[in-house]
């Protein structure tokens, strides 16, 4: 939960605990709003389900209705699938998809102020295709924004979140090129480093998105040059989550705003130190100067 607590700064101190105590009572209460949001999704997938058109063979397929198949179906391997276990898959995928969204906006950002021909093009399409709109809707813009789409891929590979994925146990005896790995090593991959290798990709180190145009490149790791949200089965639920987010907060920030760097405004002068990690942030804070735009 955002918003300052005394003991983010003492920590270790009782009177900190103590004057911040409200803190718990609010957490419960986002987490309360929280659940309730996610009760009622459970609701209507169920319901949907049960419906004429779901026994028609027309079920909507998502991770939810997969889990509530389970559930309806005894369980996985003899396991039950309890309504507290779907919740908590759904938070999961909520929370991974929410960190994506914030962490490739705050790079996709700066990449557009030190790219005024791009950051132009962008703006350009968006504006064109929300012209006369108020606020950006979903609806609006499922598939219409072909070089946003575009731009969000060219982040993800120079700014992935998380830079070396989760992290995999090897199971089997391997050999991958000429490297014996025995079983129980932790495998890291790379993908930060995957999205720079000049061997994969033509001026790997600027910011291009059409690039994007001739690269038959998704996000369901079908091209191991690109792998911001991993492959294979234990790659990240909330991706497509995420990217969709991602997608509207540019949209938005991009239809109701003019944007340039403080002061001379040369975008080049941004700091794009990033902060190493588990996820791939910005050293420095970002800071923008916002100018709102009349449609």
């Amino acid at each position: 939960m955002s918003g300052f607590n005394l003991t983010d700064l003492f920590p270790t101190s009782r009177l900190a605990r103590v004057l911040g105590s409200r803190s718990p009572r609010a957490t419960w209460e986002v987490h309360g709003r929280i659940q309730s949001i996610m009760d009622a999704m459970v609701h209507e997938h169920k319901m949907a389900m049960g419906s004429e058109e779901a026994s028609a063979g027309h079920e909507r397929e998502d991770i939810l209705t997969t889990l509530l198949r389970f559930q309806r179906d005894g369980g996985m391997g003899g396991i039950a699938l309890t309504n507290e276990n779907v919740s908590g898959v759904l938070f999961d995928v909520f929370s991974a998809g929410s960190e994506t969204t914030a962490t490739t906006t705050i790079w996709a950002m700066p990449e557009l102020i030190r790219n005024p021909r791009i950051m132009a093009i962008a703006q350009s399409e968006v504006r064109r295709v929300l012209q006369g709109k108020t606020k950006v809707a979903e609806a609006d813009i499922d598939g219409r924004l072909h070089y946003l789409q575009m731009v969000i891929k060219e982040t993800f590979r120079l700014h992935p979140p998380v830079p070396l994925l989760i992290p995999r146990l090897c199971t089997e005896q391997r050999k991958i090129m000429g490297f014996d790995v025995p079983p129980g090593t932790t495998v890291f991959a790379n993908v930060w480093a995957i999205g720079r290798d000049e061997k994969s990709w033509t001026d790997a180190e600027e910011f291009k998105p059409e690039r994007f145009e001739s690269e038959m490149v998704d996000y369901g790791g079908t091209d191991f040059r690109f792998l911001p949200g991993g492959v294979g089965r234990r790659m990240c639920p909330g991706m497509m989550f995420g990217v969709s987010n991602i997608e509207i907060a540019l949209a938005s920030l991009l239809y109701h705003f003019n944007w340039r760097f403080p002061g001379d405004g040369n975008g080049n002068k941004l700091d794009m130190t990033e902060a190493y990690g588990m996820t791939t942030r910005r050293k420095t804070k970002l800071l923008l100067e916002a100018i709102a735009f009349e449609p």
